[in-house]
């Protein structure tokens, strides 16, 4: 078939009739043949076609291979497709194959792209305060607190009046018997409160109510009722009477003893 290297078709020899001349029927015949193969194959670029004779190769020909030269449909490419583009706004998936979108403020921004918690922090002006701002007040932008920092600030507020301070764990209530609790405060404590923690309802107390215990000691016969503290440099020891102590019922004046097993003890000591 006569078409040359870029797809061009061309007659083939002899194939043009000269006028008054006879048309051989060779020549016609040729002629005939080869415009008839030439419209049976596949249609060059060049004629309008695309060269290949499935759908398959045409894909090929065309860089339209699915999941090679296109991407197949996907509903939630259609979701994220259907969305308005605005400024300050991120899309999230509501659902499958359904998105909408989120504001995502600048100041925002400046917090996700943060590669650590430390980070965070920074940007959210939330370092821990160091001890000595702390004690003076001294701190002029916002930044956490720890535990520590508020007691060390606590006890710079009291003007001096107390130097450190000691919080026990709950301690569990022995009736009849000693807690001995290791202080390091480095002194002689001048200041020691016991409270009693409701860790169980009791006689109208209900858990968490605390009572500041009224250090004393009172005796009848046999029963011992109250608790001493004594107190050194290195301990605070406190004595809790055989028949435990006595207060105040929490809605009234009448006098309860409280069941050892529904309360608990907190110590604290300032120095």
């Amino acid at each position: 078939m006569p078409r040359n290297g870029s797809g061009v078709y061309s007659k083939p020899a002899n194939a043009t009739a000269t006028a008054g001349t006879k048309i051989e029927s060779a020549h016609f015949n040729t002629l005939i043949d080869d415009i008839a193969a030439d419209l049976n194959a596949a249609r060059p670029v060049v004629a309008g076609g695309t060269g290949v004779t499935s759908i398959a190769a045409f894909k090929t020909a065309c860089n339209l291979v699915i999941g090679t030269d296109i991407q197949a449909y996907n509903a939630d490419l259609t979701a994220l497709a259907g969305l308005t583009s605005a400024a300050d706004r991120l899309p999230y998936f509501t659902g499958s194959g359904t998105a909408s979108l989120a504001v995502l403020s600048p100041f925002g921004r400046t917090l996700i792209d943060d590669p650590s918690a430390a980070n965070a922090r920074t940007t959210l002006e939330l370092e821990t305060i160091g001890q000595a701002e702390a004690e003076a007040g001294t701190a002029t932008t916002t930044r956490a607190f720890t535990a520590q920092r508020v007691k060390q600030a606590i006890v710079a507020l009291a003007g001096g009046v107390f130097n450190g301070y000691y919080e026990s764990p709950e301690q569990t209530i022995d009736e009849g018997g000693l807690i001995t609790l290791a202080h390091a405060l480095g002194a002689v404590p001048k200041l020691v409160q016991i409270d009693l923690k409701c860790v169980s309802n009791d006689q109208g107390y209900v858990v968490d109510d605390i009572v500041v215990i009224n250090q004393n000691l009172s005796t009848n016969g046999n029963y011992n009722r109250g608790i001493s503290i004594r107190k050194d440099g290195d301990y605070i020891y406190v004595r809790t009477g055989n028949q435990g102590q006595v207060i105040l019922n929490k809605t009234g004046n009448s006098i309860i003893i409280p069941a050892e097993n529904k309360w608990k003890y907190i110590v604290r000591a300032f120095v």
